[in-house]
């Protein structure tokens, strides 16, 4: 009996907060109710966070008690520690630092090489069969780590800017598909056809 109760309450809470989120956006004057339920979803939303913050401190702390990947896992809880204590020291200029110097050019460095390895995929595809997708994407990814040099060169220029009208065209699908993911998968919690709180 406890067991069901735990299982059904969560998903009912789920669904009755969802309809009033829904209702919001349909009816004005409900407006008001939106934001006190956001703060709630901010708050829980931290709590998430931290837990699963201390649950992969304490996964890698055990990796290191059973000797398996140590040296990782060391790396690892020093720089989350260390990036924690910064976060909350007083002020700014320690956190700028942070995502200035290490977060900015760590994602730079990871899109730079972003190319690169859809080039070797793009090699790799070719070795083992030979379609025309294959060749398709290795000629997409060529023409991606062209156009990235940083050179003056118009014709580059040219080639980059009839890339992006394409990538642009591709973004909006994805954000497009995303969203109506979304919006289904919200409909599927309101109609208590999943129920993610309960497994």
């Amino acid at each position: 009996m406890l067991r069901r109760l735990f299982n059904i309450v969560p998903t009912v809470i789920t669904s009755v907060v969802g309809v009033i989120t829904f209702t919001t956006f349909l009816v004005p004057s409900t407006v008001g109710w939106r934001m006190p339920l956001v703060q709630i979803a901010v708050v829980i939303a931290g709590v998430a966070v931290l837990m699963g913050f201390i649950r992969l401190i304490s996964v890698h702390v055990q990796r290191i008690r059973g000797r398996k990947g140590i040296v990782y896992s060391f790396i690892l809880i020093f720089s989350a520690v260390v990036t924690l204590v910064i976060t909350l020291l007083p002020g700014d200029t320690a956190k700028a630092v942070v995502f200035n110097d290490v977060i900015v050019p760590m994602q730079s460095a990871l899109g730079a090489l972003l190319a690169v390895f859809l080039a070797l995929a793009a090699f790799r595809m070719l070795r083992r069969r030979r379609t025309f997708g294959s060749f398709c994407f290795l000629l997409s990814a060529l023409v991606v780590l062209i156009t990235q040099v940083p050179i003056d060169v118009p014709a580059l220029k040219t080639v980059r800017q009839f890339v992006d009208a394409f990538t642009t065209g591709g973004m909006r699908g994805l954000l497009l598909g995303v969203a109506i993911g979304i919006v289904a998968t919200a409909f599927r919690v309101l109609l208590f056809i999943d129920r993610p709180q309960s497994e």
